[in-house]
């Protein structure tokens, strides 16, 4: 380490030191906006129904009617919260970047390359090498301490310090650093998923058929072509609330009123065979 000089010898000041905690907590209640957000924002334009744990026929006729009904009076109208929904996803991802960002400044410009150095590190690592975990978050530092003398001039000294704090900063900022490239990697994903289901019309058929298995292929084909975008993200939503035999009986019976009445006079008899097999499907 050395000898101190004042004006000669070079320094780094270590200033996040007694903030970790505070800028920890604040960066945990943040993360949890987007989803507080989403939550609001569905809480406040749900049906008036619980539609989980739906498993009897009494429980489901009068709710998929009602849901049948709603879903045809605003067919068409649900873009609002297709794009609440991306736009939530977007806060996310920039949120994320955000606070790799932040914490790069907090730490005083020694994080965006931290892990990278201590992958580096393990690999090559000699007698003489220093960890960059230890560069980064010192355990012995020096303080500057000032004192009025007798004659009222203001002298300092500067003697060792320890900061113990250290030996658990370097490993969970460490962690944090490979746990926002994770999330940064999967949002990117995440992004790139949406973006295909927005436009590719093949893409919103596998993914409602995966909600919907016991859906027949032409009632699948009927409502992704009957519906829109917005009307197939609402589906897909409510899905994971839903048996697979309702999600499949309620997707038929919304391609029949929809299509049952537009000039064909088989579709009504076809949809009618295809719910009635549902029907027959025994219920927990």
């Amino acid at each position: 380490m050395g000898q101190f000089v004042e004006g000669q010898s070079s320094r780094r000041e270590i200033s996040y030191y007694q903030w970790v905690t505070f800028f920890l907590l604040i960066e945990a209640l943040v993360i949890y906006l987007p989803r507080q957000i989403w939550h609001q924002l569905t809480h406040s334009q749900c049906l008036p129904f619980d539609f989980t744990n739906l498993r009897r026929r009494e429980d489901w006729e009068d709710k998929k009617n009602f849901l049948v009904w709603h879903m045809k009076q605003t067919r068409g109208n649900h873009e609002y919260w297709l794009w609440q929904y991306l736009l939530t996803e977007l806060l996310a991802i920039a949120l994320l970047a955000s606070f790799f960002i932040l914490t790069d400044v907090f730490l005083g410009g020694d994080f965006y390359d931290y892990g990278l150095d201590w992958v580096n590190f393990m690999h090559n690592a000699t007698n003489t090498t220093i960890s960059p975990m230890t560069a980064r978050f010192p355990r012995l530092t020096v303080c500057k301490l000032q004192y009025h003398s007798r004659g009222g001039t203001i002298n300092s000294y500067y003697p060792l310090c320890l900061l113990p704090i250290n030996c658990f900063n370097d490993k969970i900022f460490l962690f944090l650093y490979f746990w926002y490239c994770l999330l940064f990697g999967l949002s990117l994903v995440r992004g790139l998923y949406m973006l295909v289901l927005v436009t590719c019309k093949p893409a919103r058929r596998l993914r409602l058929k995966f909600s919907a298995k016991l859906l027949p292929e032409d009632t699948l084909d009927r409502f992704i072509n009957s519906h829109n975008l917005s009307d197939w993200f609402v589906l897909c939503n409510l899905a994971p609330t839903m048996d697979p035999v309702l999600i499949a009986e309620l997707v038929t019976q919304l391609v029949y009123e929809v299509q049952g009445g537009e000039g064909s006079d088989s579709k009504p008899s076809r949809m009618g065979k295809q719910e009635k097999s549902l029907q027959s499907v025994n219920y927990i």
